[in-house]
């Protein structure tokens, strides 16, 4: 719509009704200002600026309203975001890194692992980029003016609109390990891919053997997209095929190996669950902060809560004290439930029976009860139960076991524990 009314010279507002339709899907079209700016280029082959705005009125207009509407919810999401404490460098080469990979993966879908957040410092795509942009620019050297002209009108402008439209996800606004998904890849994907056929149709002569030659290397490529389906398609069938792939990489994703070193805990493997955190669980430049901030707890987490296994408590508390001390302890309850409550009960436990501490039980179970807030009533319910269980507070301990059982009647540790309240609050009356 919009390149039909342009070549009639008139204002497409058909173009900007559907284009604000879209934005109830993904509003990633809300730089379309630019591709419709590439295709005045294109089509023009020169700058008039009257011509310029008198067409891209409209999606630009969308765009400012849409920007002014969701300011407040971006500047947000910037300011409690890893930009802040991220430095410049970092932030470029983070940025360059993304523009890489969606750039690569284009081409190259077989280099596409099927999980993410993902960054392997091995098969870094930036310098491989730089092989094929350089290639693209190559015309420009040429003597046949063709060939400039293919550069200047359709190589710039398809990488100009593949740039902009990924300036959302790249990293611009969220820094940190690479924010690549797939979904995010298909729109400025089709950028590259029509750039790429409008320039071998433009350049490739009519009659020549190429023009056998790219049907067949079409289906090859087809082929080898099909072949590395079948490939990612087991891996996704369960979440253990998905970590069992990710632990085979050489660095892989940090919440496979978390999960991994889990399992082997729980199955008293101590060995193994630290030796894989020592070889695998590897603390990145490229994660954002928190990412691993969480490494290092589970770290300390797993030292300790396996020292209380083999019956050295007095050694594992120094790391779990170590962890309560962490301005960024809460971090601890994005690791596996059971493992997150394991990190503060066994202190509270430990500070209860070695030293009656009862105040320092208290707070490590009230940090419990605030850090499942959000994630579960039950457990909310139970640890604020328990806090006030141990300050003999047992009037409050009655009222929180109360809504636990409530939340869930079969739980027979809030049962034990309201029975236990109510016979001391009674006790305590008399």
């Amino acid at each position: 719509l919009f390149l039909r009314d342009m070549r009639k010279d008139k204002v497409s507002w058909q173009s900007g009704i559907f284009l604000v339709l879209s934005f109830l899907a993904k509003p990633m079209w809300m730089f379309f200002f630019v591709p419709a700016a590439a295709l005045i280029w294109i089509e023009h082959k020169k700058f008039q600026w009257r011509f310029y705005l008198k067409h891209l009125v409209v999606p630009v207009g969308i765009f400012l309203v849409y920007l002014l509407c969701h300011l407040p919810g971006i500047l947000s999401n910037a300011a409690h975001s890893e930009i802040a404490a991220a430095s410049l460098p970092l932030k470029i080469e983070t940025v360059l890194y993304n523009y890489g990979n969606y750039f690569l993966r284009t081409f190259l879908p077989g280099n596409l692992f099927p999980l993410y957040p993902y960054y392997n410092p091995a098969t870094d795509p930036r310098w491989m980029t730089l092989i094929p942009v350089v290639l693209l620019f190559t015309p420009l050297l040429a003597r046949k003016k063709e060939l400039r002209d293919a550069v200047i009108f359709g190589v710039l402008p398809v990488l100009v609109c593949f740039a902009v439209i990924l300036i959302p996800v790249v990293g611009f606004i969220r820094v940190g390990n690479t924010d690549f998904a797939d979904r995010y890849s298909y729109l400025p994907s089709l950028f590259l891919l029509a750039g790429a056929a409008f320039l071998l149709k433009l350049n490739i002569p009519k009659e020549s053997a190429f023009g056998l030659w790219l049907p067949a290397m079409g289906i090859l490529y087809c082929g080898g997209l099909l072949y590395k389906t079948e490939l990612y398609l087991p891996v996704w069938k369960n979440p253990q095929s998905v970590t069992a792939r990710s632990i085979a990489l050489k660095t892989p994703n940090f919440s496979a190996v978390i999960s991994t070193a889990h399992n082997r805990y729980l199955e008293k493997n101590f060995d193994g669950a630290i030796e894989i955190c020592k070889e695998k669980l590897l603390e990145m430049p490229h994660y954002p902060p928190n990412f691993n901030r969480l490494i290092q707890i589970f770290k300390l987490a797993l030292q300790g809560l396996i020292l209380f296994q083999h019956n050295k408590p007095d050694e594992g508390i120094r790391y779990l004290n170590t962890i309560y001390m962490l301005p960024y302890s809460h971090l601890a309850f994005s690791l596996p439930v059971d493992f997150a409550q394991k990190i503060f009960t066994t202190g509270a436990e430990y500070h209860l029976k070695k030293y009656n501490d009862r105040a320092a039980a208290a707070n490590l179970y009230r940090r419990c009860a605030v850090f499942f807030k959000l994630r579960s009533p039950l457990y909310t319910a139970f640890y604020s139960g328990m806090a006030a269980l141990v300050e003999k507070n047992y009037a409050e301990a009655v009222k929180f076991f109360r809504i636990a059982c409530e939340l869930n009647p079969g739980e027979k540790r809030c049962q034990r524990n309201l029975k236990y309240a109510l016979k001391a609050l009674k006790e305590q009356k008399k």
